[in-house]
Order: C-alpha cells, then sequence, then structure tokens
C-alpha cells in the first residue's frame, strides 16, 4: 500500500489530502519553494496528530511540521517528494485558560490573533503577544521557529513566554514537558530541574512536533501612552533605541529606515485606513474620546512622516496613566534628538497589532523577503554601518534588477536589537501567496512575470547578507534552512545537540535539514 493511501486508511480523507493543489500550495513559504509533498495530513487533536507522525515515519517518510506557513527560511517546505506535511492548522482550540493559575494553553494552530482576543475579553494577555503577521501565524510555529515583536521591548521573544509544551516525537511518543511532565501538577513553573521546555523551542520542528502549548498571563495594562520620533541621524535614533531598551521604558517599538518608511507612504489606502480607525473606535470601552481621536488621526492622514528621516514608534503601558506618563517623558527626554511627530501608527497598531498579510508584499505587489539578525544593543550602530555600506556597494546591481530594500530595528528586553532587512522586487509570487492573501486583494496588484536574473540577483545578495550577519557575531530567530547555525557552534555543544536528535529521532524523520541537522555518520558519532 503507498505512503496517501496508508495514510487515508488509517486517518480518513478528511484529515489526509492527496488534492495537487493543495499539496503544491503547502510546498512553499513567502519566499521558497520545496518539493511537493506525498500528501498533506490536517490532525485535529493530540492524538490524530501522534498517529499521523506514527503512520508516515513507520512508512519511511519524513514529516515536516507546518502552521500557519507565515516563514521565510524554508523551515516548513519539504525536502522531497515522499514527504508527508503536517499542516496542524486544524488544531485551533484553546483549551484552557486559568485566571488564578494565570496561564493559558492552545493547539499549536491558534492564531496569535485569537488567541488576544479570546483573553483581552477577560482583561488578560500574554507578555509576548505575537508577531506583526499574527492573524496567519500561530502560536506553535512562532514557538518552534522564534518570533518578536509585540511585548518583546519589555517580555523578550515567543520562546520567554513559555511554561511548557506537549510534543510529538518520530515514534508517535507524546512527551510533555515543564510541570506538565509530574502527574496532574499545575502548569504554573517551567524551571523545574534542567530546563527540557528549551531544547523545543526555536528547533524549527526538528526535535518534535508540537501538539499544545502553555504561555504564562498577565493581566492587561491599565494604561498606555504612545510616541512617535523623527530622525534625521541613524545613529542617534539607534542610539535612542538602545538606551530606551536599557531603561526598560517601551513595551513595544519599532523604528523604520528611510526606505521602509517611503514604502508605507506608498502602501497605505484610504480604505485600510477607514477598516483600521473602524476597530480602533469599536475595540474601545470610551467610544466618545476613540471617535474624536479617529477622526483627528484620519485628517492627519499619512501626511505627519516625511518619506526621508527614520521613523520610531513606540508603546508604553503601566498600571497607571500616571505611570505612563512618567515613562512618556523619560522616552522624550532619551530621544531628544529627534522631533515629536504624531503617534497616528502605534495609536491604531495597539488596537490592531496584527497586520493584513498584503504587508508581506511590496506596496505595488511586488515579490518580499526578509533576513534579520539579533545583536546586542551597544553593536547595533556598528551593524547598521555595516549593511549600510552593503547596500551602498550593491546599489547599482540592485537598481538594475529594480530591487529595493530597507531596514526595521526593534529592541527585545534590556539586551538585544533585531535589524530586520527587507528586499521587495517585482517577479512572480509563490503560489502560496493565493492562501495567504485573500483573493479580492491580491487582484489590487499586477501579476509580475518571472524575472530569473533579478530571481538569482535576490539570491546572491541573500547569501552575502547572511555572511555578513555571521561576520559580526549576530543570532537569528527563524533559522529554518536560511542562517547558518550548527556550523558555528562550538563543537561540544553541536555534538550534544546531534545527540539530542539522536535520541528523539534516530532515523531523521523530523523536518530533516533544518538547523542544519542530519544523520552522522559512524565517525562522527565517535
Amino acid at each position: 500500500m503507498q505512503l496517501a493511501e496508508r495514510l487515508v486508511d488509517v486517518l480518513g480523507a478528511t484529515v489526509v489530502s492527496i488534492d495537487p493543489l493543495d499539496c503544491e500550495l503547502s510546498a512553499s513559504d513567502i519566499y521558497s519553494a520545496g518539493a511537493t509533498p506525498a500528501a498533506v495530513v490536517r490532525p485535529t487533536d493530540t492524538a490524530e496528530l501522534s498517529l499521523a507522525v506514527r503512520t508516515a515515519t513507520a512508512a519511511g517518510a519524513a514529516v515536516v511540521p507546518r502552521g500557519g506557513g507565515v516563514s521565510y527560511t524554508g523551515g516548513v517546505v519539504a525536502p522531497a517528494t515522499d514527504t508527508v506535511v503536517i499542516d496542524t492548522s486544524s488544531m485551533d482550540r484553546i483549551l484552557k485558560i486559568d485566571a488564578d493559575a494565570m496561564f493559558v494553553t492552545v493547539e499549536v494552530g491558534c492564531t496569535w490573533q485569537a488567541l488576544w482576543e479570546a483573553l483581552g475579553a477577560r482583561g488578560l494577555r500574554t507578555p509576548f503577544f505575537g508577531p506583526l503577521s499574527g492573524s496567519k501565524a500561530t502560536v506553535g510555529g512562532s514557538v518552534s521557529q522564534g518570533a518578536a515583536l509585540w511585548g518583546s521591548g519589555r517580555y523578550g521573544t515567543s520562546a520567554d513566554s513559555v511554561l511548557g509544551l506537549e510534543v510529538v516525537l518520530a515514534d508517535g511518543t507524546v512527551l510533555s514537558t515543564g510541570m506538565g511532565a509530574v502527574g496532574d501538577a499545575t502548569p504554573s513553573f517551567r524551571n523545574f530541574g534542567p530546563d527540557l521546555t528549551g531544547p523545543f523551542l526555536g528547533d524549527a520542528g526538528a526535535l518534535g512536533i508540537k501538539a499544545t502549548v502553555t504561555l504564562r498571563l498577565m493581566r492587561t495594562p491599565a494604561a498606555s501612552g504612545f510616541a512617535t520620533y523623527t530622525f534625521d541621524d541613524r545613529h542617534e535614533l539607534v542610539d535612542a533605541i538602545a538606551e530606551l531598551a536599557r531603561a526598560d521604558l517601551a513595551a513595544s517599538g519599532f523604528a523604520l529606515d528611510p526606505a521602509l518608511t517611503e514604502q508605507r507612504i506608498r502602501r497605505g489606502s484610504l480604505a485600510q485606513g477607514i477598516d483600521a480607525v473602524r476597530e480602533m473606535v469599536g475595540r474601545s470601552d470610551r467610544k466618545l474620546g476613540a471617535i474624536r481621536d479617529a477622526v483627528r488621526m484620519a485628517a492627519k492622514g499619512r501626511g505627519f512622516l516625511a518619506p526621508d528621516t527614520y521613523t520610531l514608534h513606540l508603546l508604553a503601558e503601566g498600571r497607571s496613566q500616571a505611570a505612563v506618563d512618567a515613562d512618556l517623558e523619560a522616552i522624550a527626554a532619551i530621544c531628544a534628538a529627534g522631533t515629536p511627530a504624531e503617534p497616528t501608527v502605534p495609536q491604531l497598531l495597539a488596537s490592531r497589532p496584527f497586520a493584513s498579510l498584503t504587508s508581506a508584499l511590496g506596496p505595488e505587489g511586488q515579490r518580499w523577503a526578509p533576513l534579520h539578525v539579533l545583536v546586542p544593543v551597544s553593536e547595533a550602530n556598528s551593524t547598521c554601518d555595516r549593511i549600510d555600506g552593503w547596500l551602498q556597494h550593491h546599489a547599482a546591481q540592485m537598481a538594475e534588477h529594480h530591487i529595493e530594500a530597507g531596514y526595521m530595528l526593534s529592541s527585545i528586553s534590556t539586551t538585544t536589537m533585531l535589524i530586520e532587512l527587507v528586499m521587495i522586487w517585482p517577479g512572480e509570487r509563490p503560489a502560496y501567496y493565493d492562501r495567504l492573501v485573500d483573493a479580492s486583494k491580491l487582484k489590487r496588484y499586477p501579476d509580475y512575470e518571472d524575472d530569473p536574473a533579478a530571481s538569482q540577483a535576490v539570491a546572491e545578495l541573500r547569501d552575502e547578507l547572511v555572511d555578513l550577519f555571521v561576520d559580526v557575531g549576530g543570532a537569528h530567530l527563524q533559522i529554518g534552512r536560511r542562517y547558518r547555525y550548527l556550523d558555528r557552534l562550538d563543537e561540544p555543544i553541536r555534538r550534544l545537540l546531534h545527540d539530542i536528535k539522536a535520541a528523539v529521532d534516530p532515523h531523521d524523520r523530523i523536518n530533516p535539514g533544518v538547523l542544519g541537522l542530519g544523520k552522522r555518520t559512524h565517525e562522527e558519532n565517535t
């Protein structure tokens, strides 16, 4: 019996898809395309996930976990045609919200937006509460790949809010971590002995497929405030972000260089603005005040941002408005080299933090692909100097192929700066966009023809940029199959990671190749 037939026989035709179009759409992410898998399996609970993995791996197939697929490093695409994609999007339930013990347990296919809305109705939130793509990005995908943005300025990345996991190993074994591994203990603490949750966070699914995630909760901050500053000088901007991080003053925030600011202005539309303002008013408890703010924001439009400046958008939060106002005063002092601007962007994002996935396209529907690096806040300016020099060096090549590039900066807790460089260029979009973006929105954009020369140029530029990030000693989230990881580790820790992989997946069936992991020869093992 062939693999796909075996899966249908064991799991049923409602769970297993062998439809060619479905398989094709599951073979790509935002940037890269892999092999078309033999089947796509959509389990509906942990037991079905375990059975699917056990059935596929027993037949000798590899399995690749996939959440929302909002990825650009190849970590969710199949490496070969005899692979089974495990699409966890049907495992989307919120299993338990415990407002007394302050934890929430969700299935991995739950989106950050769904979780944020459910918790917000109860006056609760997770400390990190999602990436910008949280309308599609799932909790499971984010803790597997690593994610940052909302809440990251104070509370770190997706991994920092995790209390425990349920993980399905290559043979179908369901493994619990944290206090979930201790009988009926309440899953309120992660580090009981060695942190055995940690190896499964940021592993890109190399060690096992997540089934459920337990996250810690906090009460929704009682007060919030917003600030936007423009800077003419990038060094002064980065110095300000670094000092804001050290002082722990902004819970969330990001800055755009002039190129991304200009793209943002081109991207905006009246329809999007009306939708955002409508949602802002709808979510507010003080309707009259919200309407007044919305009218003011609509009147300002996008004209308050000049396209040739660096823009910094900040969200502050606290237990009282007086405390937030004090933080905003401290923010103003640190940002004295900049110019205050209308905080329209952070105000809108506070009520609507998860962007339409058209943001994964250029302003005119071009292809879009980011790469990022994490560096100490003390090294952010020198890293940006390197990136600026690299962009200048390649300016003619990029102009020849109509490749635009710009970068975003944001801080993670008090120590780290995330620098994300985004490239856009006219070219044929991957098939995944047909699933990612609503068809009515895609119709707004032209259908670009494939441009092999431009695509090759982008691929070469991305390779160079990864090498630059290695040279500055940077780290990464969403490592997947794109960033260099395993070859950068010291030999003892590299050997330990190989040993962990061999223990939980001895035949290399779970997402082979991500993180650079795979089978070792006898000589490498000894």
